[in-house]
């Protein structure tokens, strides 16, 4: 699947960003598509706590993990097996929420990153996600 970035404007210039929605889901709840990061510099993927409490998907707060962004602020995540649809294709990965509801969801590496093949084009504003499993649940 091929996605533009989405422009995001700034000084000197515009940045390119790839976003690719999401729906998050658990049981018979999901969210609306959200604008989710692909991010080859975050380790797992993220999303707002108040994710999880609203869908009602259980965390494991006994292995807890301190996220450090860009900003170098540390946030207390907890991880939590959750289905994510991707342009009309389940996956089950393990997310770890934390922190604030206005904070950016993100699609980090393990597992993402083993399930999907991913290329930048950034010269081109555009990206594209090529699914390499069949399985869609991933521990």
């Amino acid at each position: 699947m091929k996605l533009p970035y989405y422009l995001a404007p700034g000084q000197p210039r515009s940045a390119g960003i790839p976003f690719v929605k999401v729906i998050y889901k658990n049981k018979t709840k999901k969210t609306t598509p959200v604008l989710t990061l692909v991010d080859s510099g975050a380790q797992v993927s993220y999303a707002p706590l108040d994710f999880a409490l609203w869908l009602g998907i259980k965390v494991d707060h006994k292995h807890p993990l301190d996220l450090r962004g860009f900003n170098n602020v540390v946030t207390t995540c907890y991880p939590g097996l959750t289905t994510l649809e991707i342009d009309g294709r389940d996956i089950e990965i393990p997310v770890y929420y934390g922190g604030a509801a206005n904070l950016q969801c993100i699609l980090g590496q393990d597992p993402f990153f083993d399930l999907v093949k991913i290329t930048f084009e950034r010269y081109n504003n555009l990206f594209s996600i090529d699914w390499l499993i069949k399985s869609t649940k991933i521990n």
